[in-house]
């Protein structure tokens, strides 16, 4: 008896342990928290942002900003879709192993990782994820929560409440992207659809696809993804948010004013908190070391020289 009673306090204590570290290094969530004050948009967004080539005919630009008052940091990259010597990469792929007893669910990786793999000069995370119970929490075995689309292969299903950012090929080479506010099964058709949370930014208005206003949002870590009114320029967002990147993150909101501002006529938000990741170049953006190895990414590489 006096051993089963121990049995169940082990189980119990093990159960709440799970939990706590879940709590802990768990994904970016829409939970709802007390909103912010709002910054002043003078405080982080530039009048003249100065943009660097990535690539030596700046098919890639990038900026990074720092307030330390804030104290807030981040990056913003341009990405010109149309050139012809654009190809988009992404994970999973065609090649990536999945678990036959678990549909969509594969191992996930470390932005470096991708990067080494593909050569991608820009690469960024995307679709939110869960892991599995029955792999318990420090498995790397993911699961998409969205859809995501690549090359008309369907490695995750589309969830309605969620947008999705959709690339398709032009016929003079190059692409064209959109952001639709909630997923559906058409998306499947198209070359690329890459699910993420929600719409922040609908027609040069804020927006929030999710039906709540923003009233739900926080200041984090963020991965957010804009697109250009002729949809041949993509622009992509990666705030720290931590102590130790000596940045308190921004809102969905605050993500929103900030791509307008820099040229954005529609914007969503992909996967943030933790799970926030970008490297240009072979260089992470966040300015620390990433180890979370999240289910999806998505890169963009020229067939040029890089210059960063």
């Amino acid at each position: 008896m006096k051993k089963k009673s121990e049995k169940i306090q082990k189980i119990v204590c093990c159960c709440i342990l799970s939990f706590c570290v879940l709590t802990i290094f768990s994904c970016a969530t829409t939970s709802a928290e007390t909103p912010v004050c709002e910054y002043n948009e003078t405080d982080y967004i530039p009048e003249n942002p100065h943009w660097q080539n990535a690539t030596e005919n700046g098919e890639i630009q990038f900026f990074d900003f720092e307030n330390p008052l804030l104290p807030l940091r981040y990056t913003i990259a341009k990405i010109q879709l149309a050139s012809k010597n654009l190809s988009i990469v992404t994970y999973p792929d065609s090649e990536t192993a999945f678990f036959s007893q678990k549909k969509f669910t594969h191992k996930g990786i470390s932005i470096s990782d991708f990067q080494k793999k593909t050569k991608a000069q820009l690469s960024v995370n995307t679709t939110q994820y869960f892991t599995p119970n029955d792999f318990g929490i420090f498995s790397a075995k993911r699961r998409l929560l969205g859809i995501f689309n690549a090359d008309n292969i369907l490695f995750s299903e589309p969830v309605s409440r969620y947008a999705a950012l959709v690339l398709e090929r032009a016929a003079n080479g190059g692409f064209t992207a959109r952001c639709i506010a909630h997923q559906s099964e058409e998306l499947c058709k198209n070359d690329f659809a890459i699910g993420g949370f929600f719409l922040i930014l609908q027609n040069g208005a804020l927006f929030d696809s999710s039906g709540n206003n923003f009233s739900y949002t926080s200041r984090d870590a963020r991965t957010a993804a804009g697109v250009s009114s002729d949809g041949q320029i993509l622009y992509v967002l990666s705030v720290s948010g931590s102590k130790k990147q000596h940045s308190a993150g921004l809102t969905y909101p605050e993500c929103a004013r900030l791509l307008k501002k820099i040229g954005a006529e529609n914007a969503l938000e992909f996967d943030g908190g933790s799970s926030t990741a970008m490297m240009i170049c072979s260089k992470n953006v966040l300015k620390s070391q990433i180890k979370r190895k999240n289910a999806g990414y998505i890169g963009f590489l020229f067939e040029i020289k890089s210059t960063f």
